[in-house]
């Protein structure tokens, strides 16, 4: 699992990442290779909708299919 933490209505920051989880193998659709999510990135939409906090993240993640589509921003 992913951790992360509301960023001042910025977007879900990411601040830890489990070892063995799905989010050490997502798929980077810019680099063309698997990467793992990293503290200190900023989800800022997910499926094409806006996330503004935490709580965002979570509810896109429990209305989503199995394959999610995040935008990051690096920090």
């Amino acid at each position: 699992g992913v951790k992360v933490r509301d960023e001042n209505g910025r977007g879900a920051m990411i601040f830890a990442v489990d070892a063995d989880s799905p989010a050490t193998k997502v798929f980077d659709l810019t680099t063309k290779k698997y990467v793992s999510l990293r503290p200190g990135q900023l989800i800022v939409s997910a499926n094409g909708k806006p996330i503004t906090s935490a709580s965002d993240l979570s509810a896109a993640v429990r209305e989503s299919p199995q394959i999610l589509r995040f935008t990051i921003e690096e920090m």
